[in-house]
């Protein structure tokens, strides 16, 4: 498992979620009304060979978006929890 960065196009937001496989899945994915925390369909997506390089080129050299492609490391606690985050931008 790894955590993904992201910025909002409407907001401007930005931070670091865990990768998973379902998110945005119609009748899978209950976003924004499940938190990512609470949901019972999360499958999350071992970093590979392929999302080093997506890292390592800045994009994800599958999709069409041409987004930033950021990947970060966060150690988890057993309840879930995080102190500390690391980017390797």
């Amino acid at each position: 498992m790894f955590p993904k960065r992201f910025e909002s196009t409407k907001t401007g937001k930005s931070g670091y979620q865990p990768c998973c496989r379902n998110e945005w899945i119609r009748g899978i994915c209950e976003k924004p009304k499940v938190k990512c925390a609470d949901c019972e369909n999360r499958d999350f997506i071992p970093v590979t060979d392929d999302i080093t390089r997506n890292h390592l080129m800045d994009t994800d050299v599958h999709s069409r978006s041409k987004r930033d492609y950021t990947i970060g490391i966060y150690p988890l606690l057993t309840d879930e929890t995080c102190r500390t985050i690391l980017s390797f931008a």
